[in-house]
């Protein structure tokens, strides 16, 4: 069974496309740690007494990429003023994932948001939370960016505030944009990104003309799937691999090294930063918009606490999520996110000898050899699956035989799939370009998470039927 995204519910009708092409696409992506065992918090001030609504408002309106392109450079009118009204009428024009506000020079500029890669578009309007499966970061840029610095000059005028403004933006996207190119489509370089930006960046944030840290550019671009944001508030360190501790605020506004001039504009983002983190911890995870077998589920919810309950958790009202980061060795997924961050990146060290990790309140990258086994609420709407988006659909995570190995799915139509519980895809034998997903990648291995192989097929059809009520 499979269904067109037409239905009245959160999943099943994001507008075709998605969000548009990866290189508008920000980041944050959310996750946590530990060795197989619980431990204390490791996040600090996570609501910070910040107001839900006030942080919506500003990761929808907001300045935290803190530049862009001056709306002059693209021949378009700037806001009589920065009311909602106004700035709602523009998202009209340029979409609802794309913020516009004046920078630190006062010139109006237009720039991605967190959005672009947290929420879903769907007629036209944001569904925020959920990661992004559709945006394509795959394109490899062939901009000249001196001849488009040069063009720009020109027609703003090298001594214009817009073009000041425009440089400051410029600068770091000939950084970073060569070196944030997947291979296949749908999956994320959020880190690459912060690594690529932060390659030109001193400790305290100005601009470097030389890199500070080396990045690797003969490995892979280091990708991931989008998590969904209702499941933060029950992590005790953020990220896939659990690296992230410390101050929250600091923690979730990365994504600013995109344009942040320096620590003062930094500290003053971060202030702001406060309301987003409440109105993270605000979010809930939707319901499965489609029947449930209740009977079936029942059964599958006694072996889901069986099999599944030491690493993902248990659910209700007294569910406890045991906060768990699983070795390499044990879990068998594609190590080379994990390896990546742990030994091959000097972006970590960069992070923590910087203003992110030497002013309180401090946070800190500790990148593990492992991966967070995550929460499950709401975990039918976060297809595909593993921490590289290697299986599209839950039936797959359950059965490692029924996992393809290479495989094609529609970015601008996709259709979902209620039975097994993910997204419609095509087995194929060759690869057909970037929306193939071709396992055999380094980094996009489907391998490992074997542990419902040993189940039989009426255990594995309860616990799917349960997963859907998470």
């Amino acid at each position: 069974m499979k269904n067109r995204f037409s239905n009245p519910s959160l999943f099943p009708s994001p507008s075709r496309g998605g969000s548009g092409r990866g290189s508008q696409c920000i980041l944050f992506i959310l996750f946590f740690f530990i060795s197989c065992s619980d431990s204390g918090d490791l996040i600090t001030n996570r609501s910070a007494g910040g107001d839900p609504a006030r942080g919506f408002e500003y990761l929808y309106y907001g300045d935290y990429i803190a530049a862009g392109t001056p709306l002059k450079a693209l021949g378009l009118p700037e806001p009589a003023d920065d009311d909602t009204a106004t700035l709602n009428a523009f998202k009209k024009t340029i979409g609802p994932t794309q913020n516009v506000f004046r920078d630190a020079n006062g010139v109006w500029v237009v720039s991605g948001s967190c959005f672009t890669c947290h929420a879903i578009v769907r007629d036209g309007k944001l569904e925020p939370g959920l990661g992004n499966p559709f945006a394509d970061w795959s394109q490899k840029n062939t901009t000249n960016f001196e001849e488009k610095r040069a063009k720009i000059a020109e027609f703003l005028g090298e001594s214009s505030i817009e073009y000041q403004s425009f440089f400051e933006s410029w600068r770091y996207q000939k950084a970073f944009v060569p070196k944030i190119v997947a291979e296949c489509a749908g999956l994320n370089p959020a880190f690459r990104i912060e690594e690529a930006a932060a390659a030109f960046r001193y400790p305290d944030l100005t601009y470097s003309e030389k890199s500070v840290l080396a990045i690797k550019d003969t490995l892979p671009v280091p990708v991931s799937d989008i998590p969904p944001l209702w499941n933060v508030k029950k992590k005790k360190r953020l990220y896939y691999n659990g690296q992230g501790t410390g101050d929250f605020r600091k923690l979730l506004m990365q994504a600013g090294m995109i344009g942040i001039r320096d620590t003062i504009e930094a500290k003053k983002i971060w202030q702001k930063f406060a309301d987003v983190a409440a109105w993270i911890e605000s979010l809930q995870a939707p319901k499965w918009p489609y029947v449930i077998d209740q009977e079936l589920a029942e059964v599958g919810k006694d072996y889901f606490e069986r099999e599944c309950r030491k690493c993902h958790g248990s659910y209700g009202w007294d569910g406890e999520y045991p906060n768990k980061i699983i070795p390499l060795k044990r879990i068998e997924t594609d190590p080379y996110y994990a390896e990546y961050w742990k030994t091959m990146s000097e972006f970590p060290k960069w992070f923590n000898q910087s203003w992110f990790g030497l002013s309180e309140p401090s946070a800190q990258l500790m990148p593990e050899e492992g991966y967070v086994a995550p929460p499950l609420d709401g975990v039918w709407a976060s297809a595909p699956y593993f921490h590289n988006g290697s299986v599209p659909n839950l039936a797959a995570a359950l059965n490692s035989s029924l996992r393809p190995k290479l495989w094609d799915r529609d970015l601008q139509h996709p259709e979902y799939d209620s039975i097994r519980v993910g997204w419609q895809y095509e087995k194929i034998a060759e690869p057909r370009g970037s929306s193939t997903y071709d396992t055999r990648r380094r980094g996009y291995s489907n391998q490992g998470h074997t542990f419902g192989d040993g189940l039989s097929e009426e255990e594995r059809r309860a616990i799917l039927e349960y997963l859907k009520t998470l």
